[in-house]
């Protein structure tokens, strides 16, 4: 029984010095700034994002903002091209998004996805408002073609010799989380089937 109260008051002594050493030694510490950006929709919060972080550049990426593959694909040039990535719907350019094309400047946007995801409609509204427009997608394909179309683009871009490869059919969180990290590396994420 005196074995465990010593015990005891031991552990006791050796929690308080150790509070007592870090509190001592905890100098001030600024807190970190926090800055949240978010809209009513994943639309408006994508043109917040664009607005808060990129106040001037000359390169937009638009998808449609119903998937996530061609946003998922489209990551790694995003970044190569120092280009935010906005959404539309499938049909029409909301007057938002044009509104923050123009208010950071772009010249340049690079629609990743085919005619059925981002209407040809779009385009002319795009190509009509000045701005140059360049559309990755296979004529006739799917979300796998035009991920291969914006992969090859990546690798000419940056010369990158690896890709990520990730299952695409079974939901997108393991695309989601690599995206970045291929961004940052340069490299494509390659999306399978299975």
């Amino acid at each position: 029984m005196m074995l465990k109260k010593r015990y005891f008051k031991f552990l006791g002594a050796m929690v308080l010095s150790t509070v007592l050493v870090t509190t001592v030694n905890a100098g001030i510490v600024k807190a970190a700034t926090l800055d949240r950006l978010g809209g009513l929709d994943r639309y408006n919060t994508a043109r917040q994002v664009a607005e808060g972080v990129f106040s001037q550049c000359e390169n937009v990426i638009l998808v449609n903002g119903q998937g996530y593959a061609d946003a998922v694909s489209a990551t790694p040039l995003a970044k190569k091209l120092n280009a935010p990535i906005l959404l539309t719907e499938a049909d029409k350019l909301t007057s938002g998004v044009l509104n923050t094309i123009k208010k950071i400047g772009a010249k340049n946007v690079y629609i990743v996805g085919g005619e059925g995801v981002v209407k040809p409609s779009i385009e002319s509204t795009l190509k009509s408002s000045g701005l140059k427009v360049n559309r990755y997608a296979k004529s006739g394909g799917n979300r796998y073609d035009t991920n291969a179309v914006v992969a090859k683009e990546v690798i000419k871009r940056t010369g990158a010799k690896k890709a990520i490869l990730v299952n695409g059919q079974d939901g997108y969180s393991d695309a989601l989380s690599v995206a970045s990290i291929a961004a940052k590396l340069e490299i494509p994420v390659l999306i399978s089937s299975s």
